[in-house]
């Protein structure tokens, strides 16, 4: 799919998901932050690893001596809530524990310095460089006229989002499927997601999974990705720098 359009310099990105229970605070790294991530299913995971139910009370309580404030992740920011997550960050305001928004949280690997998204053949395609642009092409439905966009110069603005729905979607977390397949000749032209990007030479995760078979947090890290560029296609039209 050819770039029909290109967007100004300036009309990048910006991180426009809510949590629905987390404010957002530009003094976070004033007190102790401690990452807790909600997934899909309402699950609680500290440290990479799931909170057990019977380590919750523990961890609230070491919480509290510790000062801290939760900085609260949530698989499939950019989507609405499952009622399981609702109930999880219910719970997690009843502790009495301030919840902040991860936007204003500094990088869980360090800054993102490349991301590759695609869904083949030729479905779905969402990259970004630093110090670059941002290409995002999707073909809405079958048999509808693709559309592809450069946004020229607002790569690093789209990594920060990207690094955000990486951290909310566990994905650094989770052991890559099939990496030698990822962007591949052969893989390229079957139906299957590819996903591939780099905190520098040292931290490469990459991963390919055939027709159907990624799982929820990854099918996710997708739907996040379709949102971002829709929100940031709209957001240049709206301010006319699309053509009609």
């Amino acid at each position: 799919m050819k770039p029909r359009a290109q967007a100004a310099r300036g009309s990048g990105p910006t991180a426009a998901w809510d949590l629905r229970g987390a404010r957002r605070n530009r003094t976070i790294q004033r007190v102790k932050g401690i990452r807790i991530k909600v997934g899909w299913d309402g699950a609680l995971y500290v440290d990479g690893g799931r909170l057990a139910e019977a380590g919750f009370k523990t961890f609230v309580e070491r919480a509290k001596e510790e000062g801290a404030a939760l900085v609260v992740y949530r698989e499939g920011v950019g989507m609405d809530p499952s009622s399981e997550q609702r109930a999880s960050i219910e719970r997690l305001k009843e502790t009495g524990l301030e919840l902040l928004h991860p936007v204003d949280a500094p990088p869980e690997w360090g800054p993102l310095q490349s991301f590759e998204l695609e869904m083949t053949p030729s479905r779905f395609r969402l990259s970004a460089e630093r110090g670059k642009d941002m290409l995002f092409a999707y073909a809405p439905q079958p048999g509808e006229k693709p559309l592809a966009y450069v946004f020229k110069g607002v790569g690093d603005s789209a990594l920060q989002n990207l690094d955000l729905l990486i951290s909310a979607n566990r994905v650094v977390e989770s052991k890559p499927h099939e990496p030698d397949r990822a962007f591949g000749e052969e893989t390229l032209e079957k139906r299957g997601l590819h996903v591939r990007f780099s905190y520098g030479p040292r931290r490469v995760w990459q991963s390919f999974y055939e027709d159907d078979s990624a799982p929820r947090h990854v099918e996710n890290l997708y739907l996040g990705c379709r949102s971002l560029g829709l929100h940031v296609v709209k957001t240049a039209a709206d301010a006319g720098e699309l053509p009609s």
